[in-house]
């Protein structure tokens, strides 16, 4: 994650609201560390006017889809045999 904040903080905001690039982020932000939290909201704050392209971060922090289906299976394989 400090890669992500350090990008954000010394170059991705800057060159976006320079070249009129519209910064957009997809995905769950609310997951990521306060801090990084911070560095995203100020890069959509400062470069919300822009309208040249738009650059997109995805993320994907978790597969909650993948998850669901593997959190009963572990349940059930470290469970006593009922009986």
């Amino acid at each position: 994650m400090s890669l992500l904040k350090e990008y954000l903080a010394t170059r991705a905001r800057r060159t976006c609201s320079k070249n009129d690039i519209r910064f957009r982020v997809v995905g769950r932000m609310n997951e990521l560390d306060a801090s990084v939290q911070k560095e995203l909201a100020q890069g959509l704050a400062a470069t919300s006017s822009c309208r040249g392209m738009t650059f997109n971060i995805a993320l994907e922090l978790r597969r909650p889809h993948r998850d669901r289906g593997r959190l009963p299976l572990a349940r059930a394989a470290t469970s006593p045999p009922a009986g």
